[in-house]
């Protein structure tokens, strides 16, 4: 799968890489070698702090699944979602600067997310009784989510329970 930088970012699919970080530290901090699950993939462990770097989405979800197969762990993207520094997770800390409420934080969040990736498309609509938040995959992936999913399940319900003490 290609790597790219920032230009073929708005090609449709593409993710940037540093935001698989967490689960890098998450391997690298129980003393898991990551390094079979990225050969696997044709990654290089450094090429995840640099924030220039896109990659496909489908790379992206095969690297995560690798990391949860090496590590014996099916549910990882919710283990890494539920203990990784969520304050310094560049989508949500430049999201939560100056956001006093939920809704000021998913309205900067939903304008951020496409400088991220485009992978996905994130939506908030807001009516007289009630507001909508929702997430749509942009392509159907041949390579399952899993990991992906169970990460930004985790990510929300942290966010939630921060919001609401």
């Amino acid at each position: 799968m290609p790597l790219g930088s920032t230009s073929e970012a708005h090609s449709e699919g593409f993710i940037r890489l540093a935001l698989a970080a967490p689960f890098l530290q998450y391997l690298t901090d129980r003393r898991i070698n990551p390094q079979p699950a990225l050969d696997q993939v044709g990654l290089k462990a450094d090429l995840l702090s640099d924030p220039s770097v896109y990659v496909h989405s489908e790379l992206v979800y095969g690297l995560l699944n690798a990391f949860s197969k090496l590590s014996g762990d099916r549910y990882l993207g919710l283990n890494v979602g539920e203990t990784f520094d969520l304050q310094g997770w560049p989508p949500f800390a430049r999201s939560l600067q100056s956001s006093n409420t939920l809704f000021e934080f998913f309205a900067r969040f939903v304008r951020l997310v496409p400088q991220e990736s485009n992978a996905v498309r994130h939506s908030l609509v807001v009516e007289a009784d009630k507001a909508i938040y929702r997430i749509e995959r942009q392509q159907e992936p041949t390579v399952p989510p899993v990991q992906v999913t169970g990460f930004g399940a985790a990510i929300y319900v942290r966010l939630l329970q921060s919001m609401v003490g």
